[in-house]
């Protein structure tokens, strides 16, 4: 359960709920040395650049409202998303399918030819 939690809160500072205030170099460096160290209300975070940061979350002052329409938008934004991502295999499925008719037509086509 206290995974989920833990899950449910860095996806909440990802969309910007909560905000991510990272730790110190220092302290990002204990952590890396020793893994037990890392506290429950600290998060990790990989960058390409780096071995990695950590930090911890604090709720940003946003009203009910406003988290409200944060969470939509990210909702809407997913939804445009996938609808391209549809319109994309749509697309790919009628190009070969388009691909397979011409190719059977033409087959058909040269086995005429070749009984004439």
């Amino acid at each position: 359960m206290n995974n989920m939690k833990k899950e449910l809160n860095r996806q909440l500072a990802e969309i910007g709920i909560y905000k991510k205030i990272y730790v110190d170099n220092e302290t990002t460096r204990e952590y890396h040395q020793n893994k037990e160290a890392i506290p429950e209300d600290v998060y990790y975070e990989e960058v390409p650049e780096f071995f990695g940061r950590f930090y911890r979350i604090e709720e940003c002052d946003l009203t009910a409202d406003e988290r409200r329409d944060l969470i939509l938008s990210k909702i809407y934004e997913e939804a445009e998303e996938t609808k391209q991502y549809s319109k994309t295999t749509k697309n790919c499925m009628v190009f070969f399918t388009t691909i397979t008719v011409i190719s059977l037509i033409l087959s058909f086509l040269v086995f005429m030819i070749s009984i004439s």
